[in-house]
C-alpha cells in the first residue's frame, strides 16, 4: 500500500524542478527520506559492529596464536618475512610460499592452512593468495615481530 504525502516547496524551487524534466521528483523524494530514516536509526548498527570487531580481535589472535604454534617449523628468515611483508599483498603471498615451499614437511603444510595455490597443467605454481583474513595476517606479523626482535 502506498500514501501521498504534501510538500510545500517555494517558487523558485518549483521553477528549478520544473527545468529538469525527466526527473521523478517522488523518486527522490522517496529516496532522501529512505536515507534520513537510515542516518536517524545508525544507532541500531551499534550491536553489530561490536560483533564485527569481536570477530576481527578473534582473528588477530588466531593468527598471533598460529605463529606462536609453529615457531618451530619457521626459522629466522621466515619469521622475518611473515613480520615484515611487501606492501602489496599478492607479492607477499608469493614470497612467503618460495621462502615456506623448501623447507620441511610440516612447514610446507603450514602453507595449505594460510595459501591457496592454482597450478598449469605442467604442476607449477601460477597463482597464490591468502585464504585467511586481514587481521589473521596482522595478529601472524605482530607474533613475528615481537620473535624477531626479542631474538636479537
Amino acid at each position: 500500500m502506498t500514501r501521498n504525502i504534501t510538500v510545500g516547496i517555494s517558487d523558485e524551487l518549483l521553477k528549478r524542478m520544473d527545468e529538469l524534466t525527466d526527473v521523478n521528483w517522488s523518486a527522490v523524494t522517496r529516496d532522501c527520506i529512505e536515507q534520513y530514516i537510515k542516518q536517524r536509526t545508525v544507532g541500531n548498527l551499534e550491536p553489530i559492529i561490536a560483533k564485527v570487531k569481536q570477530k576481527r580481535g578473534e582473528e588477530f589472535k588466531k593468527g598471533y596464536e598460529f605463529v606462536i604454534k609453529n615457531v618451530e617449523n619457521l626459522g629466522l628468515p621466515e619469521l622475518e618475512e611473515i613480520a615484515y611483508p611487501d606492501e602489496d599483498k599478492e607479492k607477499y603471498s608469493v614470497r612467503l610460499y618460495h621462502l615456506l615451499y623448501h623447507r620441511p614437511l610440516q612447514t610446507r603444510m603450514l602453507i595449505e592452512k594460510l595459501l591457496t595455490l592454482t597450478e598449469n597443467e605442467f604442476g607449477e605454481v601460477t597463482d597464490v593468495k591468502f585464504i585467511v583474513s586481514s587481521e589473521f595476517l596482522k595478529g601472524m606479523q605482530e607474533a613475528a615481530k615481537e620473535i624477531v626482535e626479542k631474538s636479537k
